[in-house]
């Protein structure tokens, strides 16, 4: 997923890059700039229906399931908090989700709980969160050396057989104002 345009009926285009924070000289570094992604996601790019799931917890697939809506065959999008990142495209992807979009939520990341960086702690308005997706439950380090060190003459599983790298591709993106 490369970039995401909708919101509901209204048109809308979601950053995939912050703008400059004024004072932050490593904000302003062009070449090359880190660009959103997510780490151990699945490569691809899809097309289809979005299906915004809250934060994509358990208790939010259950509610969904109670009104009959499915999100197989879906793009997701959730909002990151209320558990770790990895488990939003986990839970997508174990329900039938082709992709999945995190965004951060100002009321639980930013600028409506605290200062903004550089003068807080709080993630700035435009700020787009990066890490890992991989499936550090069912075995962590490295995903393609499971259970032995990730030496030069250790035996590899492929990408595609890696069970801790996700099927489906995932993108964090900034949320824009609906034009």
């Amino acid at each position: 997923m490369k970039s995401w345009r909708c919101w509901g009926r209204i048109p809308s285009t979601a950053a995939l890059q912050e703008p400059p924070i004024p004072g932050d000289s490593s904000s302003t570094a062009k070449d090359p700039a880190l660009p959103a992604y997510v780490e151990y996601q699945g490569d691809g790019d899809v097309t289809a229906s979005m299906i915004y799931v809250n934060y994509g917890g358990v208790d939010d697939y259950k509610r969904l399931e109670q009104f009959g809506i499915s999100v197989k065959g879906k793009i997701v999008i959730a909002r990151y908090g209320e558990g770790w990142r990895g488990l939003k495209p986990k839970l997508a992807q174990d329900h039938g989700a082709i992709g999945c979009l995190i965004y951060s939520d100002p009321a639980d990341d930013g600028y409506s709980i605290d200062a903004t960086y550089p003068d807080g702690p709080a993630r700035p308005p435009q700020g787009i969160q990066r890490g890992s997706v991989m499936d550090m439950m069912f075995y962590p380090g490295d995903p393609l050396t499971p259970g032995v060190g990730a030496t030069e003459n250790a035996r590899r599983l492929t990408r595609e057989t890696a069970a801790t790298v996700l099927k489906i591709p995932v993108l964090p993106i900034l949320m824009a104002t609906p034009r």
